[in-house]
């Protein structure tokens, strides 16, 4: 496990995914858990290839669902999440709450582009949100 600074209050964990999405030796998920200071905020469950994050599972602690753990992500350093950074997203697995914050959710991934948070071009939905979101041309 290690651990990357995101803000002079918060971090996250990188470690590799408990869950098998792949069933694969070689295709593996690596789990990120975020804390402001030390209190859970989010897990997410990430694969990465050349040119796209696959996010397969989102999980934002109850006390961050309402918006709160975008918010937070806005106060990031800049190129904190740089490693993730890929010209596609695609989330395939999320929590029912996250259809209610479909246009903040955009937002914040237009900021965090913009302010070279994580950089992301185009994300594509998958369930819930079901569209493309060009996030730059």
């Amino acid at each position: 496990m290690r651990t990357i600074v995101l803000n002079n209050e918060m971090y996250c964990t990188v470690e590799e995914c408990p869950v098998d999405y792949f069933d694969s030796e070689t295709k593996k998920c690596q789990r990120v858990t975020t804390y402001k200071n030390e209190e859970k905020v989010s897990t997410w469950d990430v694969y990465l290839n050349e040119d796209t994050r696959y996010t397969l599972k989102f999980e934002a602690e109850p006390n961050y669902r309402n918006g709160l753990w975008m918010d937070l992500l806005k106060t990031y350093d800049e190129n904190a999440l740089n490693e993730f950074d890929r010209e596609n997203a695609v989330w395939l697995g999320t929590g029912s709450w996250v259809l209610t914050q479909n246009q903040k959710i955009q937002t914040m991934l237009k900021h965090a582009d913009l302010s070279n948070i994580l950089k992301t071009k185009t994300a594509y939905s998958q369930g819930l949100l079901n569209e493309v979101i060009k996030i730059r041309e």
